[in-house]
């Protein structure tokens, strides 16, 4: 079901069509594929077929998180660090950019070294500021080099 879904989101073998795509992706989200829990999570954060709805779009995010997909950890993480659909908590934000960015995520790694430098939900240290955006850095992020440059 998730994979019949991704052709259809892609137009691979079959002409796309995104509201296929989402009824096979739910199908599949349904029955706890956590890719296509994520997937619907981003139907509804884009806005492109459906209408879009935040909470929804956490609900999702937070299903296909839990079972460790990386990519729904820091976006669940960034949900709930700027109260996207949920009720903002910045301790949960950083403990879901924590577990994106044990999985060797740039962006989560590159969120939290902005945190770490300007002490958002943590003690502000430049120490851990370095540390990581020189992780999101050596995981391809362009911004991290930039911000690490900056650093003193």
């Amino acid at each position: 079901m998730f994979y019949l879904g991704v052709c259809y989101d892609f137009g691979k073998g079959v002409g796309k069509d995104l509201l296929k795509a989402f009824s096979w992706y739910l199908k599949a989200a349904r029955l706890g594929q956590r890719d296509a829990q994520f997937n619907i999570g981003f139907f509804y954060s884009a806005g492109e077929i459906l209408k879009q709805d935040h909470r929804k779009k956490v609900k999702w995010y937070r299903k296909a998180a839990e079972q460790g997909l990386i990519d729904a950890q820091r976006d669940l993480g960034y949900s709930y660090f700027h109260g996207d659909g949920v009720r903002k908590n910045l301790k949960t934000g950083i403990y879901w950019y924590r577990l994106a960015a044990k999985g060797g995520d740039s962006k989560a790694n590159y969120n939290l070294g902005l945190c770490y430098l300007s002490g958002d939900g943590v003690r502000k240290s430049k120490r851990w500021a370095k540390y990581y955006f020189t992780k999101a850095s050596v995981a391809g992020h362009k911004g991290a080099r930039k911000k690490l440059a900056g650093i003193s």
